[in-house]
């Protein structure tokens, strides 16, 4: 695959992967897999060295423990399988090179304000990062499957846990003075863990022309921001709808809506002026420099306009985490209805 930046520089990528198998057996009875992926690619450079490594490891290990004698005991349970997984995996979905710097090519330069003494010149057009490297994501998961009734129950559960560090952001916001745009670098830590459950059940109608099975799952996810690096406490503004509403904090979901929350409206300028000065009344108690000036929500706040609640007893409007972008519940429901033609002439 051929690249081309703005300046007309080609990149050749080639990716080399190597791939490795292997298996471990038991007793006929519980068995370990393993998977190994290692790919060298030259989307990101290390000093001289043109490839950085990443893997892609798996490990499975079922156990079919309705074949174990104890279970034999417990004849609705026709099928029981525990098993376990864990896995590495790398990412560099990123802009190739970022961890070397650009040169734009046209750009002139005027000396002294003086139009005849313009010169080309090559600037750096983007910062660039060294120490870049791939994003890393690696999943636990543990669960079972189970069969009850001669298998007519069907019954799957799995856990899991899945962390991804190095989180890879292009184009870090940088103060506009600096005259570059952002490089990228990785950013922090992620954690999504939950737990998955479905039943199916086979044949709840079954006749000669008619058969119906029905299932039903539901899974629970658990988003949480564990470290943002550089940002030390947040990562985003929040705002009202339609600017930079979302915030990523330690200990929240990544993007969560943070803002204001809705009290209701002014009705009067009474109430107006009396939560002022019970907001400049707050600000002294708590020794702040702007205790004479301090207002509830804006001076030029009116009846009619809307009202904001004082979230932490400042004395006046904050905000806060309102609203978590993911869904914690998802639940969904299948039915099949199959047709049984036994007998098909055609004359």
């Amino acid at each position: 695959m051929v690249l081309s930046d703005k300046g007309g520089l080609l990149a050749r990528l080639r990716p080399l992967s190597g791939l490795g198998l292997g298996a471990a057996l038991g007793d006929g009875e519980q068995y370990m897999s393993w998977i190994h992926i290692q790919d060298l690619a030259r989307l990101i450079l290390k000093a001289v060295r043109s490839k950085e490594m990443s893997g892609v490891y798996n490990a499975v290990a079922p156990n079919p423990v309705s074949n174990e004698e104890f279970m034999k005991k417990l004849e609705f349970i026709s099928a029981l399988k525990l098993r376990g997984s864990w896995g590495e995996t790398g990412a560099q979905n990123i802009q190739p090179f970022s961890n070397v710097s650009l040169a734009q090519w046209g750009n002139t330069i005027d000396f002294q304000n003086n139009t005849t003494l313009l010169q080309t010149a090559t600037p750096s057009s983007r910062l660039p990062n060294a120490d870049v490297k791939w994003e890393t994501t690696v999943e636990t998961n543990a669960g079972f499957d189970m069969g009850l009734f001669g298998n007519q129950v069907n019954i799957t559960f799995d856990w899991y846990n899945k962390k991804t560090k190095d989180l890879l952001l292009g184009n870090l916001p940088l103060p506009g003075y600096v005259g570059f745009s952002g490089p990228t670098v990785n950013l922090g830590t992620m954690e999504n863990k939950g737990l998955e459950f479905q039943v199916d059940v086979r044949d709840i109608l079954k006749s000669s022309e008619l058969k119906i099975d029905v299932g039903a799952n539901i899974s629970t996810n658990k988003n949480q921001v564990v470290d943002i690096g550089y940002f030390d406490k947040n990562f985003g503004q929040g705002g009202y709808i339609g600017t930079n509403n979302g915030r990523s904090y330690p200990g929240q979901e990544w993007g969560v809506f943070y803002g204001y929350k809705f009290a209701g409206i002014f009705q009067s300028q009474q109430e107006i002026d009396d939560l002022n000065a019970a907001a400049k009344t707050r600000a002294a108690e708590l020794g702040l420099n702007n205790s004479a000036s301090a207002v509830y929500q804006s001076a030029l706040t009116k009846p009619g306009d809307r009202k904001y609640q004082d979230i932490n007893g400042t004395g006046n409007d904050g905000k806060l985490f309102m609203v978590f972008p993911m869904e914690k519940w998802m639940p969904a429901t299948l039915s099949t209805l199959a047709l049984l033609i036994q007998n098909l002439f055609t004359v």
